[in-house]
């Protein structure tokens, strides 16, 4: 568990696949609830005593059905914090072969939470897209972009397909109007930050 700043902690996984991809899961301590941002391989279970003393986690966040762990791992936060597993509607099918934990689904216009979280669907090279996450903390908007932005040998990669998603044009071009601060990516190549 690593603290980025006063309200942020990042959690590491180990490092997969042919790209030795580190993934990451964060925590975002927030008034309106702490909030945790998924990543299929980074285990958060190893440190709950120091969530708990932090607030513990009012919901969980995936953004896509691939961050779903199988077993009981969601289900397990949910019976210590009480947080449900959110994520974009597209994702339910798939997502509940993996958890049966208590859920809270998002259609194509996103999730408000509170005047600080938001979260967006994008219609990256994934059959179901991903969800972005925007935090705005201490006057910065934070983007967290799972894998649809992120390095590649030094260089920035986005996940995009416009011929598979011709229908969802329109929320590329809202995203592509978001403000943005400070980019956190869901994974990097290993020996990237």
């Amino acid at each position: 568990m690593h603290r980025i700043s006063a309200n942020l902690y990042r959690f590491d996984g180990k490092p997969s696949g042919r790209a030795r991809r580190t993934p990451y899961s964060y925590l975002l301590i927030r008034k309106g609830g702490n909030l945790l941002i998924c990543s299929q391989h980074s285990l958060v279970t190893d440190h709950l005593d120091e969530i708990e003393e932090l607030g513990g986690i009012h919901t969980q966040l995936l953004t896509s059905y691939l961050d779903a762990k199988q077993g009981d791992y969601h289900e397990r936060l949910y019976k210590r914090f009480g947080c449900k597993l959110c994520y974009h509607e597209a994702e339910r099918k798939m997502t509940r072969t993996k958890t049966k934990c208590p859920e809270i689904t998002f259609a194509d216009e996103g999730l408000q939470l509170g005047s600080d979280f938001e979260a967006h669907h994008f219609p990256n090279r994934c059959q179901n897209g991903h969800s972005l996450f925007r935090w705005r903390y201490r006057g910065k908007y934070h983007l967290f972009t799972s894998e649809v932005v992120s390095q590649l040998n030094g260089e920035w990669d986005l996940e995009f397909n416009p011929e598979l998603w011709p229908d969802k044009r329109s929320q590329f071009a809202r995203l592509d109007k978001l403000h943005v601060d400070i980019l956190l990516p869901g994974v990097s190549a290993e020996g990237e930050q």
